[in-house]
This record gives structure tokens, C-alpha cells and sequence, in this order.
């Protein structure tokens, strides 16, 4: 299940980032992708509380069953968005490759952007194992207050 899950974010949030200039005007660019962050680290820091909530209130079958309402919710509603065609750069433009390339310039360019960007890739792999020692001490039953020991 959570491979099937990575698997989907890892299509969908690149995705979801692409569309935005298709249907934010420039001008509120900024402002609507320091928002979408926002709310993405928001959920990211609630989702585990609210899941461990649902476990303990309920079996692992229901919060299975929320999880596949809200993303039916979720894909409905994305059907009701009208998104407008791609409009193609015209030919005095720079090509998406060209700009791609004018970017990773740019972060080999600057020291800060460069030490940044180099944070942000490895701290998530870095800190994997300090997020995750409880798969080694078995999982705390939160209905009884108790340790449930694996395969028992």
C-alpha cells in the first residue's frame, strides 16, 4: 500500500505544481504556490496525528475506507476544473529545455541557492532513520495501553 501511495504523490505533486501557471495568473504566482506549500506542510505535520487518531478510534479496514472516500472526493472535484489548453512558447522564447538549463545555471551560480537546494535533497534521506525507530520496538496498541509485540 504505501509503495502504491508514493507512487501516485510522486505523479501527483509534480503534477498539481505544473498546472498552477495554467491557471493562476502571473501576478498571484507567488503568492498561490507560497500558499500551496503551506497548506502541503500543514497536512504533512496534521496527517499523522489525525491517522493515529482514526487507528485508535477504529480498525485498520475503516481508516482504509476514509482514505478511499477522500480520494474519490478529491478526484471529483478535480474533474469540475476547466484547465485551458498549453499554450506553446512562441519561437523568440526560450524552450523548456533552455529554461531548465537556465535554472540549474543559476543554482550552480549561487553558493546560498546551491546549499539550499543541497539541504532540502538530503535532509529527507538523512533523517529516515531517526523518523522511524518504532519498527524495531514492536507498535504500541493504543486501545489497550499496551505493547503489542510482532506476529502475536
Amino acid at each position: 500500500m504505501p509503495i502504491i501511495r508514493s507512487a501516485g504523490t510522486g505523479i501527483q505533486t509534480p503534477a498539481v505544481n505544473a498546472i498552477f501557471p495554467q491557471l493562476v495568473p502571473k501576478e498571484h504566482l507567488m503568492r498561490m504556490n507560497g500558499i500551496n506549500s503551506t497548506l502541503s506542510s500543514f497536512m504533512m505535520f496534521l496527517s499523522p496525528a489525525a491517522g493515529g487518531a482514526v487507528l485508535s478510534a477504529a480498525p485498520l479496514e475503516a481508516a482504509l475506507f476514509i482514505d478511499v472516500i477522500t480520494a474519490m472526493i478529491g478526484i471529483s472535484i478535480t474533474f469540475t476544473i476547466k484547465i485551458p489548453p498549453y499554450a506553446k512558447s512562441s519561437a523568440g522564447e526560450e524552450s523548456s529545455l533552455q529554461k531548465i538549463t537556465g535554472g540549474i545555471s543559476y543554482i550552480k551560480n549561487h553558493a546560498f541557492i546551491r546549499r539550499l537546494m543541497l539541504f532540502q535533497h538530503h535532509h529527507p534521506v538523512s533523517d529516515r532513520p531517526l523518523r522511524l525507530p518504532h519498527t524495531s520496538y514492536g507498535e504500541q496498541d493504543l486501545r489497550t495501553g499496551g505493547m503489542a509485540a510482532h506476529g502475536q
